[in-house]
């Protein structure tokens, strides 16, 4: 039963995340095709819908930012690479599912965003600094 009662707690803190961390902090959206990408910058995260994605690398660029992150497959052996460009207000989503040794097992897909809630009503892309 203790297991149990545990394993409940666990899982409501996970959903919890990310609304907790939505009243925190600032947090960028980006409505890419039928995903939700939800970029929280001082916690380096970033999720799709509710998937906590890995590897985060969120780099300046000369008007915008680039941001690669991954999402591992559960059951192991593939994994989805993503990398959105932001620049001057527009957003790319570039994704492509490769093998555990990196061969792509299908074409890369290139995905236009909308940003939907900018943090402070200011474009991602524009006058933005992203250093840590």
């Amino acid at each position: 039963m203790e297991k149990v009662a545990v394993l409940t707690v666990l899982l409501s803190s996970f959903v919890a995340v990310s609304s907790w961390a939505e009243a925190s902090e600032n947090v960028y959206k980006f409505a890419c095709g039928n995903k939700t990408l939800s970029l929280y910058k001082s916690s380096n995260a970033m999720f799709v819908d509710k998937t906590k994605a890995d590897v985060l690398e969120i780099r300046s660029v000369t008007n915008g930012a680039v941001v690669n992150f991954r999402l591992y497959a559960e059951m192991g052996g593939s994994y989805t690479q993503y990398q959105m460009s932001i620049f001057d207000g527009n957003a790319k989503l570039n994704s492509q599912w490769l093998t555990a040794y990196n061969d792509p097992r299908r074409a890369a897909n290139v995905t236009n965003c909308s940003i939907m809630n900018p943090a402070k009503g200011k474009c991602l892309a524009r006058n933005q600094h992203w250093r840590r």
